[in-house]
């Protein structure tokens, strides 16, 4: 056990008795649901404690720290059970089993003969006395009574259900009260990965403060879950609310009393009773935060007015909490119920702010904010625009121009993505001096830190190796004293602890002679700017000069084996053959990187490359983009020539870039870049990562250069660089920001704060946790509020910076850049079909050709009206193309071996048929000889397909004719008008498709 039991419960003051209790305390676990508010507790006794003590320390406990439950599941050492012990087992089992409650009220315990109150040898006979030994069973209740008296005792029973076993409606009805019990901890809470003894995160949930319910009685307002209700007007429909003294529906449980909750109703469901005199009514009322069944039954001639509830009804309810008599369940059984209105959050500033960073639920498996909420909550909040950033693609356009225009929307639509970007132009070789691999000396080196940010983690280990020429020279190894513990992810990634530094010098001692051993080298390390980052921080902060040229070993393996999928240091090793080593160790790394600097200085020797310059002249336009590492980037379309720059850039990261995602290089953006407006993005931006390492002020400016304006966000967008040991701090998440403006300020570039929405209001966070979960995120129940701000809130989450600036950042320069860009239409109205010169020409030629081989010369008058109305139809709508490609990629797979198939309703389209697009005839049943040509044409609606016309000769020339025909309007395919745009589809091979493809392409 860490710590003593009352140590981890510092707030509770326990009594003389309660005290005592403790000292039989032999150890414990402890586990916590923080948003449930719930503590339960697994503890060891040595001996027996009367489960009315337990109850004792468990209310104060959940006193101290405003719990909804603290519960304390006993196991006592030394104990054999006795039966004198079974209600503190069945007090157990309704914690675990809310079906169980109410089946043992008055349950006794006997031996079969009759005698007193005992066990039986191992089994143990529980005599009911309400029935429903079945729904036990079934519900494996025996199965957990057992399991609760081994846990406690260590012995294991068998339970038989005996005394009246079958369940009687007709008794149940009569049974007016019933124990009172505890509402169990929900499963999710036991099973989830929380468990620690005396943990953090049991003292974070400790220390959170409750969920209530906030009332505003002059204004009507209400507050609870996460739903705001108007009750100021109540319509009441099942008797008369008297009460608002309101909970929060998570909070309704047996142990409340009566109550008053407000909620949603979903999932509505009403039946009569076999004597359909009564109404049986069920429905589940939710405030987005928690839900509860309701059933209720009333007489059939009230149906009028209590069945005026349904779904989507926002409602106030009086209720008590109790177990349903015919299912064994809790249920919430109301006493009066009425309407009331739902109130929608708004933004009540005066000028209001901008998201410029949004993603709906077209960022794959990401968002769960559908476009018609966007449109729906932009519009609510007053908002003037709202800008759309999906991952890497622009699939929302149609769909949030279709959105804006449903609902009428007065507000602009800035049309974006948030990319992902690479740094084509990346260099290996950072600094002004140039270099002889074969003359010059090189300091390779590696260093392990407390995290992954220069400005504010600390180095602990520093190793060295002295290269000239393929020979080790010297070697440098030094642990350093960070002064801080090392986090267990830290300790587990680098098998560095603690006591391992505790005697370690300090970095001003260690320092100094790093850079002596290293001097008048030039620099070799694995990702390069994270190490030399931590150098140039620690010498910043102990006031020596330090300015180095290093390689990046990255980037050279890149260029030199450009078969290696992977370019860690691990796997570049293993490329070259040069065995194992203590991986994340610092001395060992930079022994490995000194074997592998040598094999790619033999690589570029091969090539005639000796010289640093040589090799980066060399590698100069040569690095692959899908190899390189990616950053977000927001891209904003500003005007058309934006637009159709941000689908040209689309279109390069899809056809040419693709790997793992989309990606956008920066020589190819640099190309496209008019009427585009470009954004540093989240953490996971370019800038954002540079300010995180701790890279050098001038390389920050030069970097910030490129963007049009800066981007932070709510400090709880990062919080999981806190959880994951990547920062110290919230302090540090303020500094990086405050980073990003000062770099703003001097640059006079804007910087603007926006929410990185993936959902709409906060209680959503759960549907994306869900989408996370089911990718097998290790941290997809990870707190990350990613929700639509309104600027009031938006203003609170930047109050660590001066008013003045926070206004700036959230509303002034949001606005600016929404200013800046023209309202346009991502998909223009009307029809733009390709052009293929001669289409027309074509379609009509192929037509009329195919139709004289199976009509002749002239047409038959049905045959040539039918042609020539689609023809000009088709001809006159800019249709031709499309025929005209659809021949030809049939055409194409026929050549190939391959058959094609159409299907849908091109079929009804004559012209599809003579342009050897579809086989279906559409025109009336008829006879047509191969021969002669002779055709026969029946009209008058005699005969419903020419496939059922009876065998018949030519009355020409003798040949069996062919029946063919199915009297298909062509309205059927182009509209009444023959305006309507041809949907052609077509089924290829799947041996064939792909040539297809290549070749529409």
């Amino acid at each position: 056990m860490a710590k003593p039991f009352l140590e981890l419960f510092k707030k509770y003051e326990p009594s003389d008795s309660d005290r005592n209790v403790i000292s039989k305390i032999l150890e414990y676990s402890a586990k916590a649901d923080k948003e449930a508010r719930i503590i339960a507790c697994d503890v060891v006794f040595d001996g027996y404690v009367p489960m009315s003590s337990l109850f004792s320390i468990e209310n104060a406990i959940a006193k101290a720290y405003e719990l909804s439950r603290m519960e304390i599941h006993p196991c006592f050492k030394g104990i054999s059970f006795d039966v004198c012990y079974i209600e503190h087992v069945f007090i157990e089992l309704s914690r675990r089993s809310a079906s169980t409650n109410g089946f043992f009220s008055g349950a006794f315990l006997e031996k079969l003969d009759g005698s007193e109150v005992s066990e039986n040898d191992d089994t143990l006979y529980i005599s009911l006395r309400n029935g429903g030994k079945n729904l036990l069973v079934s519900g494996g209740a025996d199965g957990m009574i057992s399991d609760i008296i081994e846990e406690m005792f260590g012995d294991r029973k068998k339970i038989e259900f005996c005394g009246i076993t079958e369940l009687s409606y007709e008794d149940l009805a009569g049974i007016d009260s019933l124990p009172d019990i505890h509402i169990p901890i929900p499963q999710e809470v036991r099973e989830a990965d929380i468990e620690r003894t005396a943990s953090a995160t049991l003292t974070s949930a400790l220390n959170s403060e409750p969920t209530e319910a906030i009332i505003d009685i002059d204004e009507g307002i209400v507050k609870c879950g996460g739903m705001i209700f108007d009750v100021s007007e109540i319509e009441n429909v099942y008797n008369t609310v008297k009460d608002i003294n309101i909970i929060p529906i998570r909070q309704a449980n047996l142990d409340s009393g009566n109550f008053t909750i407000c909620g949603e109703v979903f999932g509505y469901e009403k039946k009569l009773t076999k004597k359909q005199d009564k109404c049986i009514v069920s429905f589940y009322v939710g405030d987005k935060e928690a839900a509860h069944v309701v059933k209720m039954f009333y007489p059939v001639e009230k149906d009028e007015e209590y069945g005026k509830i349904s779904d989507g009804k926002c409602i106030i309810m009086q209720a008590k909490a109790q177990i349903d008599k015919f299912d064994g369940t809790p249920c919430l059984n109301p006493s009066a119920i009425g309407f009331i209105k739902k109130k929608s959050k708004t933004d009540a500033a005066e000028e209001k702010r901008v998201e410029l960073h949004l993603h709906t639920m077209l960022s794959t498996m990401d968002s769960v904010f559908s476009c018609s909420d966007v449109i729906k909550t932009a519009v609510r909040y007053g908002h003037k625009a709202v800008a759309i950033t999906d991952h890497g693609n622009v699939q929302a356009f149609p769909e949030i121009l279709a959105a804006k225009r449903k609902q009428k929307a007065d507000i602009k639509v800035l049309y974006g993505i948030e990319s992902y970007f690479v740094d084509d132009t990346a260099k290996a070789v950072f600094g002004e001096n140039d270099g002889d691999f074969k003359e010059d000396k090189f300091c390779v080196f590696d260093i392990e830190t407390t995290g992954l940010s220069a400005k504010d983690c600390k180095i602990t280990e520093i190793g060295a190796v002295l290269y000239q020429n393929g020979k080790v020279l010297d070697t440098f190894s030094s642990f350093v004293n960070p002064h801080e513990a090392l986090t267990e992810q830290i300790s587990n990634l680098t098998g560095i602890t603690d006591d391992m530094l505790v005697d370690a010098p300090d970095i001003d001692e260690v320092l100094p002679k790093f850079l002596k051993f290293s001097k008048n080298c030039i620099f070799v390390a694995h990702n390069a700017t994270f190490d030399i980052s931590f150098i140039s921080k620690a010498c910043e902060d102990l006031g020596i000069e330090f300015k180095p040229t290093y390689i990046d070993t990255v980037s050279v393996s890149r260029y030199a084996n450009p078969d290696l999928k992977k370019h860690t240091l691990d796997a570049v090793g293993k490329y070259f053959d040069l065995g194992d080593f203590n991986h994340h160790r610092a001395f060992e790394d930079a022994h490995m990187l000194a074997l592998i600097f040598a094999k790619l200085i033999e690589k570029l020797d091969t090539e005639g490359i000796t010289k640093i310059s040589q090799m980066v002249e060399a590698m100069s336009g040569s690095c692959d983009p899908k190899k390189l590492k990616s950053y977000h980037q927001i891209i904003l379309v500003k005007n058309l020539t934006g637009l159709k720059n941000l689908y040209k850039l689309v279109s390069y990261s899809y056809l040419d870039y693709y790997h793992r995602h989309p990606r956008i290089p920066k020589t190819v953006l640099e190309q496209h870049r008019d009427g585009l407006i470009i954004g540093s993005a989240c953490e996971a931006g370019e800038l954002y990562q540079a300010v995180l390492q701790g890279k050098p002020w001038t390389d920050l400016c030069d970097m910030a250069k490129f963007y049009d304006y800066l981007e932070i966000q709510p400090l709880g967008n990062n919080q999981f660089m806190i959880d994951k040991g990547i920062v110290q701090s919230r302090e540090s998440l303020i500094e990086i920001n405050k980073t990003n403006i000062k770099l703003g300020d001097e640059l006079g570039i804007p910087v603007v704060a926006t929410c990185d929405l993936h959902f709409n209001e906060p209680t959503d966070e759960i549907f994306r946790q869900i989408l996370l979960a089911g990718q097998k995120f290790s941290d997809a129940d990870k707190h990350i509020p990613l929700y639509y701000r309104t600027t009031e809130e938006m203003l609170k989450e930047f109050d660590y910076l001066e008013p003045e600036k926070a206004y700036e950042i959230v509303v002034t320069n949001t606005n600016k850049i929404a200013d800046m860009i023209e309202d346009i239409l991502p998909i223009p109205d009307g029809s733009f079909t390709p052009h293929l010169d001669g289409a027309e020409e074509e379609l009509t030629s192929n037509c009329y050709k195919y139709a004289h081989e199976l009509y002749g010369d002239p047409l038959p008058e049905i045959v040539e009206t039918r042609l020539k109305r689609e023809l000009d139809s088709i001809i006159s709508n800019g249709f031709a193309v499309l025929y005209v490609i659809a021949r030809r990629l049939v055409k194409y797979s026929e050549e190939n071996g391959y058959l094609v198939g159409s299907r849908g309703s091109v079929g009804s389209s004559f012209a599809a048929t003579m342009g050897g697009i579809s086989e279906v005839n559409p025109l009336s049943p008829h006879y047509r000889c191969s021969n002669c040509k002779y055709s026969e044409f029946i009209t008058d609606g005699s005969v419903g397909s020419g496939f059922d016309l009876p065998p018949k000769p030519c009355p020409k020339c003798g040949t069996e004719m062919m029946g063919d025909g199915h009297e298909i309007p062509f309205e059927t395919f182009l509209g009444f008008h023959g305006d309507k745009s041809p949907d052609i589809d077509l089924n290829f091979s799947g041996d064939v498709q792909g040539k297809v493809h290549k070749y529409t392409e």
